[in-house]
């Protein structure tokens, strides 16, 4: 079985998801970077990095994933989760590993998260929440 992985994330965690990937039937890993970044990668694994695409855009990961047969893709950073790039995925019927955009929140809204804590139970230090803006003068 051959296997290709789309990776949108920092370069340091695809180098980590590569290696735990590489002695499986993985033919080929495509990595979405930060833009700007360029790395040297080093896996027994083929990776392709991809600059110049732009990973907020769901439209065009998805365009990128079905043009490369791209069996799975993986979503790291909070953004893209926060847009919603997993739900547009499952509703394009591409297989995605990440949260949906309503369960990203417990990463990207510390309020929600504390109050999933406090429904459930779950131990933390006490919180309110303040409904005022305050600005900083220079």
């Amino acid at each position: 079985m051959n296997l290709q992985i789309k990776a949108i994330e920092a370069i340091p965690h695809s180098i980590t998801l590569g290696e735990c990937l590489k002695d499986g039937p993985v033919t080929q890993v495509f990595i979405c970077a930060f833009e700007g970044i360029k790395a040297v990668i080093r896996l027994d694994l083929p990776v392709s990095q991809t600059l110049g695409l732009d990973r907020y855009s769901e439209i065009e990961l998805l365009k990128f994933v079905n043009d490369n047969k791209i069996d799975v893709t993986f979503v790291g950073p909070e953004q893209p989760l926060e847009n919603g790039v997993v739900d547009f995925f499952e509703l394009n019927q591409h297989p995605i590993f990440g949260p949906n955009k309503f369960s990203s929140q417990l990463e990207t809204s510390k309020l929600f998260a504390r109050y999933i804590m406090e429904k459930y139970y779950i131990p933390q230090p006490a919180f309110f929440e303040l409904d005022i803006y305050i600005s900083r003068s220079l």
